[in-house]
């Protein structure tokens, strides 16, 4: 289960701070994971990797009160559950959410808000590589992938992976700071992400 928050509109030292984090300045190891890291990916997205439940919540709690200007698209994913979710914040306030429970069935989608264009693009690949698998219709989940690849349309990163056409993504171990430690805890990231909080 991870959570991404992809920011921009506020530089690498402004993410971290707005959401309570602070780097330790040690790389992220990939085997063994730290609760957070982060990364500065190309196009000005800074993405923020959060593994640990409490921190999630802490963070989730600062979407709203983000600058304006600023543009946050958040993904979460819980593997053993099937469920990943996708979401877009701009000045505070939510845009859009798309999420996929495969508790629902293997073609559910929910999407709430104004959703962008390559959402369609992105749905239409899914059900044509559905189609072209060989399997019949259902079998694999296929529509887990949406939110997931949505944001990789939208800002050029996967979850779940490290290396792209312009080199490996290079993590940095982060922690938070005192002042995110002494934060009421929020609503879940799950629950921002999908709408349901």
């Amino acid at each position: 289960t991870v959570a991404v928050l992809m920011v921009r509109g506020m530089d690498r030292a402004g993410a971290l701070r707005h959401f309570g984090l602070e780097e330790t300045g040690s790389p992220q190891d990939d085997g063994r994971p730290t609760p957070a890291a982060v990364a500065s990916l190309p196009g000005g997205w800074t993405a923020l990797w959060c593994n640990a439940a409490s921190l999630r919540h802490s963070m989730a709690a600062r979407l709203q009160a983000c600058p304006a200007g600023s543009t946050v698209i958040t993904c979460m994913v819980d593997e053993p559950a099937y469920t990943a979710a996708a979401a877009c914040w701009h000045d505070g306030a939510r845009i859009w959410d798309v999420s996929h429970n495969g508790q629902g069935g293997p073609h559910d989608l929910n999407v709430d808000g104004t959703p962008p264009p390559e959402l369609e693009t992105v749905r239409t690949a899914m059900q044509t590589e559905e189609t072209q698998s060989g399997y019949p219709p259902g079998m694999i989940d296929f529509y887990f992938d949406i939110p997931v690849e949505l944001v990789f349309v939208l800002t050029g990163l996967r979850y779940c992976q490290r290396d792209y056409a312009h080199g490996p993504l290079a993590f940095s171990t982060v922690r938070a700071t005192t002042r995110a430690g002494q934060a009421v805890a929020g609503p879940g990231l799950e629950g921002c992400l999908n709408g349901t909080q």
